[in-house]
């Protein structure tokens, strides 16, 4: 056969298109193929895994895995990562026949403590299987799937049936049960079971799903009247009713909120533009020797008058996780006699009080004017509360009422010097 040229570049162009064409076939289907969220029993174990060219890897419980598999067999290693410092997890088994379930060997390593000097890594080996199970479709094997990890909705972790009677998710109804019928429903069915009213100051037994109420309360057992921290002692009138009890005081310093209890009072609003605010404490072995100072740098453009009818109260409060709550007071009444002589005194455009015996609330000195306020206290009187120091943050203030409105100057202070004995807050503008 004689070729001639044309004749062989047209064959050739052939040959090229065929070898082309062969290189962009579609690759095969993977016959495993380990993608998905799997259930491994009896250990628990929850993958979910992405596989991609014989490569796997996904998480495990939190855990980083990754490993290969042989597409072809459904032979598989997978490796667990975060176990330093002992070696890795070796997970190593074989998905069956239409990719529904594996079984597998866990070699697990964990740190084991003998003493404190003797510290090893143990390792231990168990047979596992594993089924798709949590991907919100039922598979080969299982009754249910929910998506969920969690038992109770009677589509257990395993994605079968909860047996009938197995406790489920609550309807919050005392006299309804919570079971499953054994075919994945939580049911609600009516009792008998003992019950009460809200407040608590009846009892009775449940019927056809309701409270029957057939026993009062005796007079003063204690009871919830508005679900709220702010009434205390709360209490039964013997009738099936509950009375709400006293409210709880938080003046001068806070408020009651009906979860958090006394908190900071907004009222009245707070100059909080000052120059300066310093407050320190010192405790001594000697209560009698506690030391209390509180300075306040601003314009008081107003004081009142306190000789007549103007009283000063110093608030400190506490401020943990987010919350202001008053832990001290201090008030300095109008008037009054200290020490023989008058409490207060005119002194240049402000007042001055002296009480040697710091009868109220241990303040034994404080200054009022233009420039701020200085306050001072000595003594067994300061109400100091137990624990006060180791609050992390405290922060003071000064409340000045006339009788008529109440005027307030405060600003939140750090800590430049705290101890189990000292505290010194800060603050400069």
């Amino acid at each position: 056969m004689v070729v001639t040229g044309m004749r062989f570049a047209r064959l050739a162009k052939v040959a090229a298109a065929i070898v082309v064409t062969s290189c962009f076939t579609a690759r095969a289907e993977a016959a495993y193929d380990m993608s998905d969220k799997w259930l491994v029993s009896p250990s628990g174990l929850r993958f979910d895994l992405t596989q991609s060219d014989g490569t796997v890897g996904g998480t495990a419980d939190g855990r980083t895995v990754a490993g290969t598999i042989d597409e072809t067999t459904g032979e598989f290693h997978l490796r667990f990562g975060n176990s330093f410092p002992c070696p890795v997890d070796f997970f190593d088994g074989n998905i069956a026949a239409g990719n529904e379930s594996f079984t597998a060997t866990w070699t697990h390593v964990q740190l084991v403590v003998i003493s404190r000097f003797d510290i090893r890594c143990s390792s231990d080996t168990s047979t596992q299987s594993g089924t798709r199970c949590g991907n919100n479709q039922i598979d080969f094997g299982e009754d249910c799937d929910d998506g969920g990890v969690a038992d109770g909705d009677c589509c257990s972790s395993s994605c079968t049936f909860d047996d009938p009677g197995t406790l489920c998710t609550t309807d919050y109804d005392v006299c309804t049960d919570d079971v499953c019928d054994g075919a994945g429903t939580c049911e609600h069915p009516d009792n008998s079971a003992p019950c009460a009213d809200p407040n608590g100051c009846a009892t009775g037994a449940c019927n056809a799903g309701a409270c029957v109420l057939t026993t009062n309360m005796t007079a003063g057992t204690p009871c919830d009247f508005d679900s709220s921290v702010c009434t205390i002692d709360d209490a039964c009138d013997g009738a099936g009713q509950c009375a709400p009890g006293a409210a709880m005081d938080c003046s001068p310093c806070g408020m009651c909120d009906a979860v958090e209890g006394c908190v900071y009072s907004t009222v009245p609003a707070c100059d909080e533009d000052l120059s300066k605010e310093i407050l320190s404490i010192e405790l001594a072995d000697d209560p009698s020797d506690d030391r209390l100072g509180l300075r306040i740098v601003d314009d008081v453009v107003a004081s009142g008058d306190p000789t007549s009818s103007t009283s000063y109260t110093m608030c400190i409060y506490s401020y943990v996780d987010g919350i202001s709550r008053p832990v001290m007071s201090a008030t300095i009444p109008a008037g009054g006699s200290c020490d023989g002589e008058n409490c207060w005194t005119p002194r240049g455009a402000g007042y001055v009080y002296k009480d040697r015996s710091g009868s109220a609330d241990g303040v034994t000195a404080m200054r009022v004017g233009p420039a701020g306020f200085r306050l001072t206290g000595r003594g067994a009187n300061l109400p100091l509360p137990d624990g006060l120091l180791s609050q992390p943050r405290l922060s003071a203030r000064i409340i000045v009422d006339d009788g008529l409105s109440q005027a307030c100057w405060f600003h939140w202070l750090g800590a430049k010097l705290q101890s189990t004995a000292e505290y010194k807050g800060t603050y400069h503008r």
